[in-house]
């Protein structure tokens, strides 16, 4: 979630309601014929022991492919730097797309419309709801909010 949906969301939520986050630090999906891979920084205390962070976006990847018939070349090295910056820009790693700076060099520039966070956000007002996109095939990050007294 984005800083500004938390502001969203907060005021509507009773405190002592019971949240449940599910970590999935690796996101894939695809769009145009083209997958993509979006790397969050894991929760430590789910990731002590066991698989390294890129062995887990490895894992998640070819579970997509399998899943979906997807027969794209990859290219590991670009999923190597996503994971190892915890890049959570969704970017296409197949072995014939575009970088990144390729890109981010052709979105518009576009002005921020509402206060930035900073020293002064708590006294800041929330910023107007974000559209919500509908990718397609993608699996995505669950936020399970679960009210007192109703059943999981």
């Amino acid at each position: 979630m984005y800083p500004e949906n938390i502001a969203q969301l907060f005021p509507m939520v009773p405190v002592g309601t019971p949240v449940r986050i599910i970590d999935r630090p690796n996101l894939v999906g695809i769009d145009n014929g083209q997958l993509y891979l979006q790397s969050y920084k894991p929760l430590d205390a789910y990731h002590k022991e066991g698989f390294s962070d890129l062995q887990r976006a490895v894992m998640r990847i070819k579970l997509f492919m399998t899943k979906h018939g997807v027969h794209e070349k990859i290219n590991w090295g670009r999923v190597r730097r996503i994971v190892e910056e915890h890049n959570t820009v969704a970017l296409p790693i197949g072995v014939h797309s575009p970088s990144y700076q390729t890109l981010s060099a052709a979105l518009p520039a576009k002005p921020y419309a509402y206060a930035p966070y900073g020293p002064a956000a708590n006294s800041a007002a929330v910023p107007p709801p974000l559209a919500l996109a509908k990718p397609k095939n993608q699996e995505h990050l669950h936020v399970q909010v679960i009210l007192k007294g109703q059943k999981d």
